[in-house]
């Protein structure tokens, strides 16, 4: 179980999971010696390839008081599936603890397909030279393709010919 959202993977994500559990009703819990205990927050991501795409320590900085988990642009990969587990318990009792699992879905953005320059007439006998260099998957970091680069097809249409004579 738990939620299902999709999110893109060229932006930047932050993931906040509210969970309560029966001890406390905010971020902290107070003992009966007055003295005020944080939370603990442990974050758990499992990918659908079962391999985990990024260190989760890394992006809460390694503490344990984290309650949002920022997903930088680019970290995620279009088409995976994620489940974010989040626990929550007072220091020192993880007997109380309570836990929320979120299932994102990395959805892949629209190539962006460009032709440089406009509309134009050129004499049969004139070079054309065209270029896609703005051509663009949004879900590649800085386009670097060195994994999977883009694959151009071109085609042409004559949309006012004169039959040859």
């Amino acid at each position: 179980g738990g939620e299902h959202i999709s999110v893109p993977v060229n932006t930047l994500n932050v993931v906040k999971v509210i969970a309560s559990f029966p001890i406390c009703e905010n971020t902290t819990q107070n003992d009966n010696s007055g003295k005020t205990e944080s939370l603990i927050h442990e974050w758990i991501v499992d990918s659908s390839d079962g391999k985990p795409s990024f260190d989760v320590d890394s992006l809460v900085g390694g503490k344990s008081t984290v309650t949002s988990l920022p997903i930088p642009p680019f970290t995620l990969i279009p088409g995976s599936s994620y489940t974010i587990i989040h626990t929550v318990y007072p220091k020192g009792q993880p007997q109380y603890s309570a836990t929320k699992k979120l299932i994102l879905e990395a959805s892949r953005s629209p190539l962006v397909a460009w032709i440089e320059g406009s509309n134009r007439s050129v004499a049969q006998t004139d070079p054309l030279l065209l270029s896609s260099t703005g051509s663009k998957d949004p879900d590649v970091a800085d386009n670097t393709f060195t994994a999977n680069p883009l694959t151009y097809s071109w085609s042409c249409t004559c949309t006012s010919c004169q039959p040859s004579s």
